[in-house]
């Protein structure tokens, strides 16, 4: 069964305020969710900050990470993430937000 939601996090710059954000996801009181993280680096110092945060989550099969090569900006990002929605439903969150526990209910 798919998820109920789909999460869809662009980023870009962001690495330590990207953990936040999903720590905000994964402490959410509604479970059936799927984040997906776009990664819209293109400079390499970036690109591995983030990808050294992603790797925490590796085995965690909630949330997928993708990225783009090059950097195509956040609209390309969100669109990308929706390509890769499988939810009923698709919620944005920006990488430097963060979400109420009951914000899915």
């Amino acid at each position: 069964m798919s998820e109920a939601i789909s999460i869809i996090i662009p980023t870009y710059r962001r690495a330590e305020q990207l953990l936040s954000a999903i720590d905000s996801v994964r402490k959410q009181t509604f479970k059936n969710w799927k984040v997906i993280v776009v990664d819209d680096n293109h400079d390499d110092e970036f690109r591995a900050s983030t990808a050294q945060i992603m790797a925490q989550y590796e085995s965690d099969s909630q949330i997928d990470y993708i990225q783009h090569i090059t950097n195509q900006g956040d609209c390309k990002a969100r669109n990308t993430g929706w390509l890769y929605a499988q939810g009923q439903y698709i919620a944005f969150l920006d990488d430097d937000d963060v979400w109420d526990e009951t914000k899915l209910e």
